[in-house]
C-alpha cells in the first residue's frame, strides 16, 4: 500500500498505484474496473451525487505524468503492451493530433491523403469531407457522413 498515490483532484477520496490500479478510501479497497466499449478499463466514481465514468490508464496518468484530467487536447496513449494494460510504464501523453497521426502510421494511412473527422474520430480519405476555402487545410472538419446526420 505504500506505492499508493492521491490523484489529483480526487485526493481524499481516490489514489492510484503505477501498476495501474485504483484504490476507494471509502470501501478501502481496490476497484474492479469494467471493460469499455472501446476495450479499456474503466471505473465508475463516486462523486457526490454524480458518478462519471473515467479510463483507468487517465487516472493513473493523472497521478503519475501531471495531467490535468479536463484536458481534452492531450490524450493518454497506451505503449506496446495493448490497451488493458494501464501501468505507468505503457502510458504517455501525446497530443491529439500526434495520437492520431502515430495510429494512423501503425495502420499504413498517410496524413497526406487522409484526415480525422472531429465527430466520429475515423480517419478518413480526404475526399470525403466538404471543401472550404477559409478553412487553414481546405477542408471541414466534419466528415460529409457526419454533416448530413445534422444530430448537433
Amino acid at each position: 500500500m505504500n506505492d499508493l498515490k492521491p490523484i489529483p483532484g480526487l485526493e481524499s477520496y481516490y489514489s492510484a498505484t503505477k501498476d495501474g490500479r485504483i484504490y476507494s478510501h471509502r470501501q478501502n479497497d481496490f476497484m474492479h474496473p469494467s471493460i469499455s466499449k472501446n476495450g479499456y478499463n474503466i471505473v465508475r466514481l463516486c462523486l457526490g451525487s454524480l458518478r462519471p465514468c473515467f479510463k483507468v490508464s487517465r487516472l493513473v496518468a493523472a497521478t503519475y505524468l501531471d495531467l490535468n484530467l479536463s484536458d481534452r487536447l492531450i490524450e493518454v496513449d497506451h505503449g506496446l503492451l495493448g490497451k488493458l494494460n494501464d501501468s505507468i510504464d505503457n502510458l504517455s501523453l501525446l497530443s491529439h493530433y500526434n495520437h492520431t497521426l502515430k495510429h494512423c502510421g501503425r495502420l499504413g494511412i498517410d496524413d497526406i491523403d487522409h484526415k480525422m473527422c472531429a465527430r466520429c474520430k475515423i480517419v478518413k480519405s480526404k475526399l470525403l469531407f466538404h471543401k472550404n476555402k477559409n478553412l487553414k487545410d481546405g477542408l471541414h472538419s466534419y466528415c460529409k457522413t457526419c454533416r448530413n446526420k445534422r444530430t448537433w
